[in-house]
């Protein structure tokens, strides 16, 4: 079990260390950011844990979180835009 801890650590340093040095093509969406960066964290942990209740419940945590932040994003998006209609309407 403490192989795969070290292991799963590893992983998610490397992945964080790629994931920030990579020269991408251009700037990534900060969502597909976001989701990259917790989706090298959540690797790890499967490689330290494996697929049990544990990992589970560990994953429940940051799928919340980009739910949320989804959905604030979104709703943000729609408020804007129906502030920016409304002033053009008042115009």
């Amino acid at each position: 079990m403490v192989d795969t801890f070290w292991i799963g650590l590893a992983v998610t340093g490397l992945g964080m260390a790629i994931l920030h040095w990579f020269p991408w093509p251009r700037k990534l969406h900060r969502l597909v950011a976001y989701a990259l960066g917790t989706g090298s964290v959540l690797l790890g942990q499967f490689l330290w844990l494996g697929w049990c209740d544990t990992f589970l419940l560990l994953a429940a945590f940051p799928l919340a979180a980009g739910i949320v932040t989804c959905l604030g994003w979104w709703y943000d998006k729609y408020a804007n835009l129906a502030r920016r209609v409304e002033s053009h309407e008042r115009d």
